[in-house]
């Protein structure tokens, strides 16, 4: 038996969902979900080794963080300005890259951020590109 009041209240929670978190061309997984809701790993780091950041062509602001000791990165964050899709591939990347050398992090791709979340609709498989970019800026600015 259907409730007409419940389905109501869920259309337009999913309506409002799909606002925040960018006209989607398809459902977004639950691990984006929570990462979107509840960023794991986001905040600026004062005593950062390095950082990246990139503007991306929806105007999202991306920067990540970067701190290491002997060439293995101790501790990683991000912040963002932008849709729920790119506060998930933010909080993704700074988890994948925590505790792996500066060789490793380097191999951090986008379908490694788009793995780690369970998939993202392909309308939204570029953030984890840009965020790659970030990464990639972070990772040629620390000193050799």
């Amino acid at each position: 038996m259907s409730n007409p009041d419940i389905e109501e209240s869920e259309k337009v929670f999913r309506k409002l969902e799909s606002l925040w978190m960018g006209r989607a061309s398809g459902p977004f997984s639950d691990r984006a979900l929570e990462l979107a809701y509840e960023p794991v790993r986001m905040g600026s780091m004062d005593d950062a080794d390095a950082s990246g950041r990139v503007t991306d062509d929806c105007g999202d602001v991306l920067e990540i963080f970067l701190k290491t000791d002997s060439g293995v990165i101790t501790d990683a964050s991000f912040l963002c300005d932008g849709c729920g899709a790119s506060l998930a591939c933010g909080s993704a990347v700074a988890q994948l890259v925590q505790g792996k050398t500066v060789g490793d992090a380097k191999a951090v791709g986008a379908e490694a951020i788009i793995e780690f979340l369970g998939g993202l609709p392909e309308s939204h498989r570029h953030t984890a590109d840009d965020w790659c970019r970030a990464l990639s800026g972070a990772l040629g600015r620390l000193k050799k």
